[in-house]
C-alpha cells in the first residue's frame, strides 16, 4: 500500500494509472515535462476517472529551475530527456521546461512520505535522485528505476543509494534478482 507515489517520467500515465487504481485513498503525483505527452497524461488520468492524482507539468532534476528538454519535434516521442548526450543521436531539437527537485516539491507540498518512486527519465536518474536526497533519507521510499546497460549511471545510482542501506534488483521475466 502506496500513501504517496512519484513518478518521474511519467509519460502517459501507464504507471501512475497502475498506482492511482491500486491505492485510490493514496495520492500519485506523475511529472512529465512534454506538453503534447503531459495532454495525453491528463487525459488519460480523465478518462480513468482518477480524482487521486496530480499531474506536474515538468521535470524532476537535481535543483529548481528552467533547463532545455531534447525530444523530437512532433508527436509523442517514446525517448526524451534534459540530457543533450543521451539524445545525440536521435535529435537536436528542444524546449525549455521547468525543473523542480523533489525535495521543494515534497517540502511545498507539505507532503508527510513518500512512499513509492517511480523513476525512468532517459540517463538523468542520478539527478532525480540528487534532487531527492533529504526525501530519500527521511522516507527510504520504494524506488523502482530504469538503469540503462552499458551506462555510468547504475554506478552513479548505487552511490547515491548505498549509504541509505538500499538493496538493489534487476526485474527479470523470472522476477527479481539482487544485483
Amino acid at each position: 500500500q502506496s500513501t504517496i507515489t512519484i513518478d518521474v517520467g511519467a509519460y502517459v500515465g501507464y504507471f501512475t494509472l497502475m498506482a492511482a487504481h491500486a491505492n485510490p485513498s493514496g495520492r500519485v503525483f506523475p511529472f512529465e515535462p512534454l506538453p503534447p505527452v503531459f495532454k495525453r497524461l491528463t487525459r488519460n488520468i480523465a478518462m480513468n476517472g482518477l480524482t487521486n492524482v496530480e499531474c506536474i507539468a515538468g521535470a524532476a532534476g537535481d535543483r529548481d529551475g528552467e533547463a532545455n528538454f531534447f525530444h523530437l519535434p512532433e508527436g509523442l516521442p517514446t525517448s526524451s530527456s534534459l540530457s543533450a548526450e543521451f539524445m545525440s543521436h536521435v535529435t537536436s531539437h528542444h524546449s525549455r521546461v521547468l525543473v523542480k527537485s523533489l525535495d521543494n516539491f515534497v517540502n511545498e507540498r507539505g507532503l508527510p512520505r513518500v512512499d513509492l518512486l517511480k523513476i525512468d527519465t532517459e540517463s538523468t536518474e542520478p539527478l532525480v535522485l540528487a534532487g531527492a536526497a533529504s526525501l530519500l533519507k527521511r522516507d527510504r521510499p520504494h524506488i523502482v528505476c530504469e538503469v540503462l546497460a552499458g551506462r555510468a549511471d547504475g554506478r552513479a545510482i548505487e552511490t547515491l543509494l548505498r549509504p541509505l542501506e538500499y538493496n538493489f534488483y534487476l526485474l527479470t521475466p523470472n522476477g527479481p534478482v539482487q544485483k
